[in-house]
């Protein structure tokens, strides 16, 4: 929470300094209006463009959700991040491999267990899970599914679970060992060529919300 407080402050002050009127609001305490299909902040302002870290994906699940798409495709509201981060959902792991299957980049992945064989070691992603949450890894038994007490065996229907949504598998394929656990790279590429990167170190296989972070920016030799 004290992170989310201070991501969210930094990114307002930012704001406030390129000359937006800006104003921190709870997410609990924004109001819908049936009668004009707005958002208001709690002192009775309309709100026209709203940042938020609450994710996408949950805001979906609200009662207000379908009022939030609405809002955003008439141009009531201007939402950042915009929806269309949901392609952000693991889900596309499984569609890449499908148009793609024998790309060097590319690891096998799909929707259901049974695109793999018995035994195998494979990795049940939430399609909506954040930073590790609900990430397991599993050898699929005899039967070619998890064990009956994977998280991804016990998971049930309801609100802000991860892995309610769905989950996706993919071959297992261990990280890169680092001083005391593992390590791997986020590359953020613009056109072909790398401009940063994120390194997550991690004790354990999976990566969480706890492991140790470092980012890079990446600048030409001869700036």
């Amino acid at each position: 929470v004290a992170e989310d407080m201070a991501t969210a402050g930094y990114l307002q002050a930012i704001a406030t300094e390129a000359g937006l009127a800006t104003k921190l609001v709870a997410i609990g305490d924004i109001a819908f209006d049936e009668s004009d299909r707005r958002f208001y902040d709690p002192d009775g302002t309309p709100i026209e463009a709203l940042f938020s870290l609450y994710p996408v994906e949950w805001m979906l699940r609200e009662d207000w959700g379908v009022p939030l798409i609405e809002a955003v495709e008439a141009g009531r509201l201007v939402l950042f991040e915009p929806l269309w981060k949901q392609l952000f959902s693991k889900g596309i792991l499984a569609f890449m491999y499908e148009l793609e299957p024998d790309h060097p980049g590319l690891l096998k992945a799909g929707f259901a267990p049974g695109l793999f064989a018995p035994g195998d070691r494979v990795v049940a992603k939430p399609l909506a899970g954040r930073e590790g949450d609900g990430v397991e890894i599993v050898t699929l038994g005899p039967d070619g599914m998890p064990a009956a007490d994977s998280v991804v065996r016990q998971a049930s229907p309801g609100p802000r679970i991860a892995g309610d949504e769905g989950w996706v598998y993919q071959a297992f394929t261990p990280l890169a060992p680092a001083p005391g656990g593992h390590a791997v790279a986020g590359v953020w590429i613009i056109g072909d060529k790398a401009v940063a990167m994120g390194l997550r170190e991690d004790a354990g296989e999976i990566t969480g919300v706890g492991s140790r972070f470092v980012p890079h920016l990446f600048t030409p030799r001869n700036a």
